[in-house]
């Protein structure tokens, strides 16, 4: 009963940050790797003029942090309120492990099982990051990911997906239109396609749609502090492609 009690206060103080737009400064979260995720984003986006990012302070980094946190918070169903802090900081570090940008991560999940934890795909998917089973317990079978396989975990499905995400990275040369679709229809059906000049892009402008709508969203809130991230107009630009 008490532990109840705790989790709905919790819950309730956490909705009220999110609803009031706030930053929360109590234990702080990992901080972005700002360097690594505006490379990605340059992946992802397409354009190699843009400039690498320079403020990269503490400051920054946490104002990017705190996004993450405030669009975890806002997505998560009610009864899973509680693993907001727990799975940002999970989306944070798995992002700066493999030199992504968090921001993707958090994209992926929207458009998989808007952040559902227990939402299950029509071929049996699970989660978050709608992994399928066989394909968890093959990867951690191979590469020892986490301790055990535990799809309904919010931040041991991110941990897994995350990985599987730099592995397809890897594969397709950080070609982001292949990983990104690979991630969806699998590596081998991929290269059908590709074989036969088949170019899928359904899957990655819904992934991307929820990207830059982020992306903008993290801009407007260096705006806000008064924060400058891109050292030209042409950085700019990129995270603010329409």
């Amino acid at each position: 009963m008490k532990r109840n009690i705790i989790v709905y206060i919790t819950t309730v103080i956490t909705g009220f940050l999110f609803a009031n737009n706030a930053y929360v400064a109590v234990n702080k979260l990992p901080s972005v790797n700002l360097e690594s995720a505006f490379t990605h984003q340059v992946e992802l986006i397409g354009n190699k003029k843009a400039s690498a990012v320079l403020d990269a302070s503490e400051e920054t980094s946490q104002i990017a942090s705190q996004v993450i946190y405030q669009i975890v918070g806002e997505s998560l169903p009610k009864k899973y309120k509680s693993h907001t802090r727990a799975l940002a900081a999970t989306i944070v570090k798995e992002a700066n492990k493999y030199g992504m940008d968090p921001l993707f991560l958090v994209s992926v999940i929207r458009h998989e099982s808007t952040f559902n934890p227990d939402a299950i795909g029509l071929v049996g998917e699970i989660g978050l990051m709608q992994i399928r089973p066989s394909t968890a317990e093959w990867l951690n079978k191979k590469y020892k990911i986490v301790k055990k396989v535990n799809l309904k975990d919010p931040s041991n499905n991110v941990i897994i997906g995350a990985f599987y995400f730099n592995h397809l990275r890897d594969k397709f040369s950080q070609n982001s239109r292949w990983y990104i679709s690979a991630y969806n229809m699998g590596a081998t059906k991929l290269k059908r396609n590709i074989a036969q000049n088949i170019r899928p892009k359904e899957y990655v402008q819904n992934v991307m749609k929820y990207y830059v709508k982020y992306v903008k969203r993290l801009n407007a809130a260096y705006e806000k502090a008064g924060e400058v991230v891109s050292i030209n107009a042409t950085s700019t630009k990129i995270a603010s492609i329409d």
